[in-house]
């Protein structure tokens, strides 16, 4: 397995000797203004997570999963019965395993889940915070196509975006005219947007 050298000489990049993105520990203009209020503010970021958990603990789903989950944080919080996330990082994938017992964070790419999951596998997909890293066109192909593909019918896709950019808002990020025609948007609470699948 190819290591990948650490951005920083945390514990997490100590120990697992991959790439991690530690947002306190980088310091530049853009992570100062855009990032680090809403990763790290007690007032804005955690308030806005916290609201997602317990959004989507209300959901009636018994399957998830969570695209660009990271060390699976998000995936830990939840009560479902199947809980799948993919990650690009092997990293977070064995912190995952080891801190939060997550046995099902796959060391896979988001535009590959087509062809790792069966159709209609999830009840719940979530796309948390994972757009702004692929293209505009992969972003529509994800969400028309494979997220499509791989969720059951009347199934919910949840894309949240804390980037206060025009071109990174999720009416923007993944072709929203496009979207409506598949999905219905059904909650907007701050940066979250829940659609449900139409078939």
């Amino acid at each position: 397995m190819k290591q990948i050298k650490p951005i920083y000489t945390g514990a997490f990049a100590n120990e697992y000797g991959d790439f991690i993105m530690d947002y306190s520990k980088i310091q530049s203009p853009l992570t100062n203004r855009f990032i680090k209020p809403y990763v790290t503010s007690e007032t804005h970021g955690q308030n806005v997570f916290d609201d997602l958990v317990e959004f989507i603990n209300r959901l009636d789903v018994l399957s998830v999963l969570d695209l660009g989950c990271g060390a699976g944080e998000l995936l830990s919080k939840l009560p479902h019965g199947i809980k799948y996330g993919t990650t690009i990082h092997t990293g977070e994938v064995e912190y995952a395993k080891s801190v939060y017992g997550l046995n099902y964070v796959l060391p896979l790419d988001m535009r590959d889940i087509d062809s790792y999951f069966a159709e209609k596998s999830f009840e719940l997909v979530i796309a948390h915070c994972c757009f702004q890293f692929i293209s505009p066109e992969e972003r529509t192909d994800l969400v028309n196509n494979k997220i499509h593909k791989v969720l059951t019918s009347r199934g919910y896709l949840i894309i949240v975006n804390y980037k206060r950019h025009k071109e990174t808002d999720v009416e923007n990020i993944v072709g929203y005219e496009d979207v409506t025609s598949l999905y219905t948007p059904i909650k907007t609470m701050g940066d979250m947007r829940c659609f449900i699948k139409i078939d």
